[in-house]
């Protein structure tokens, strides 16, 4: 039970922030290109991001890149998204066009969400085992 509360004040630390601090946590992230160490960049982490990435084309490496440029420009923050172990590149692609289809305040919000399902991400591979109900259901599914 302390790591649901310590998870939740966490969230809503996060999605109570004033508007400056939410501004300044989403550009602290890196966004897709960087994440992935796109066109030279030093990808932030091995362990971030999905194992399916790993087979991306060239041409869908420069997709994600261009969009993150495209993003960058038309937000002035990152493309930041949460990458489980089952994204690819075609959904990362898909779901970055449809994102710079919103209005500011849309991706605003949708952004502030992905910084949310990082730090549940980033929040279990700290507690890994913590909450005893949790590990035995994600054991049961992780077992051969």
């Amino acid at each position: 039970a302390q790591a649901t509360e310590l998870r939740t004040a966490i969230q809503e630390a996060i999605l109570t922030a004033d508007s400056v601090r939410q501004e300044s946590l989403i550009q602290d992230y890196p966004d897709m290109a960087q994440l992935l160490g796109i066109n030279g960049a030093q990808a932030v982490s091995r362990d971030i991001g999905s194992i399916a990435l790993e087979g991306a084309s060239d041409e869908q490496l420069e997709q994600i890149s261009e969009i993150s440029e495209q993003y960058r420009a038309r937000f002035s923050m990152p493309f930041v998204g949460y990458l489980s172990p089952l994204d690819t590149p075609e959904r990362i692609i898909e779901d970055g066009l449809r994102r710079l289809d919103n209005s500011s305040v849309q991706e605003h919000v949708v952004a502030l969400s992905q910084v949310v399902e990082i730090s549940n991400d980033r929040f279990d591979m700290l507690v890994d085992g913590a909450n005893p109900v949790r590990a035995a259901w994600q054991a049961k599914f992780s077992e051969n």
